[in-house]
């Protein structure tokens, strides 16, 4: 379902933070589509995150991704596009493909797109820790070896683009 939290952001301490997350597991693009739609009618969010990629063929992802897009920017909602992080175990010829897309429809909407995968899969990342569960679940210590970086990246976009 809808997550909803407010979060205090230390990188703009003048400014609140609501986070709403409207993943479900193992999602798809179409509902997810459906749910973003209501979701961004009822408010305008000032920055929509995507980190998505994994489930969905290649063709309804870059139809459902490009709706975003387009959405967000008639709405003038900025974006940030996130690359999906695989293990090095995972097939991650599908998911490359759909970062593909991702990057291709990044630069038509002049959209950034941070490269989670790549920073997950760095030699001194990945041989860091206990990061993964399974092939595309992080564990807890990943998360926050994702938390590190994330944080810092997406405040480097955020000042530099917004």
């Amino acid at each position: 379902g809808v997550q909803t939290c407010a979060l205090p952001i230390s990188a703009f301490p003048q400014k609140r933070m609501d986070s709403t997350n409207i993943s479900r597991i193992a999602g798809l693009l179409d509902p997810l589509w459906e749910s973003y739609q209501e979701i961004t009618n009822g408010c305008r969010p000032d920055l929509v995150v995507v980190n998505l990629g994994n489930n969905d063929n290649p063709e309804t992802f870059r139809l459902r991704l490009n709706d975003i897009l387009n959405l967000n920017a008639k709405r003038k909602i900025r974006t940030i596009l996130l690359l999906e992080a695989n293990s090095p175990g995972a097939i991650v010829a599908p998911a490359l493909s759909k970062h593909g897309i991702m990057k291709e429809l990044g630069t038509k909407y002049d959209v950034p797109v941070l490269d989670l995968h790549g920073f997950v899969k760095e030699e001194s990342n990945k041989e860091s820790g206990f990061l993964w569960w399974d092939t595309v679940h992080l564990t807890s210590y990943g998360q926050g070896l994702v938390a590190k970086w994330l944080a810092p990246a997406l405040t480097r976009e955020i000042r530099k683009r917004y």
